[in-house]
């Protein structure tokens, strides 16, 4: 089995390390900290602005990819589209430290983007049907 490449385990893996940054915020305290609308401006066009963006707009093309897949009967378009967005979320991880972020209100952003890509990946890899594991 292999967690490196175009691999199912590497996107399972993606999900699981995403459950475990939320777990562990959620036991720090760090998802109780209500995210001010108003602080979102500074946060996506600061240091950190291109891979947030970069994710966000990865996160909303997963009906893209489903209508390609129906479209060329090619179910690879729905495989592909889960590995970039793990490749992703893995590449911001490597990059930002999300559970050691100082700034509440950034960290807060960064557990809610968590979020959103744990839930576009566990149905992604649904709509693949694969399983999206606790704990690998």
């Amino acid at each position: 089995m292999s967690f490196t490449g175009e691999t199912g385990p590497y996107c399972q893996y993606a999900v699981v390390r995403i459950r475990g940054i939320r777990r562990k915020g959620a036991e720090e305290g760090g998802e109780s900290v209500p995210l001010k609308p108003e602080t979102a401006p500074e946060i996506l066009g600061g240091a950190d602005g291109n891979d947030l963006w970069e994710m966000i707009l990865h996160t909303g093309a997963l009906d893209y990819a489903v209508d390609a897949a129906i479209g060329g009967q090619e179910p690879a378009f729905v495989a592909k589209y889960t590995f970039q967005l793990a490749q992703a979320f893995n590449n911001f991880y490597h990059k930002h430290p999300i559970l050691k972020e100082k700034d509440a209100q950034k960290r807060a952003f960064f557990l809610a983007l968590c979020g959103l890509v744990e839930a576009q990946l566990v149905r992604a890899l649904d709509l693949l049907g694969i399983e999206a594991p606790e704990k690998m």
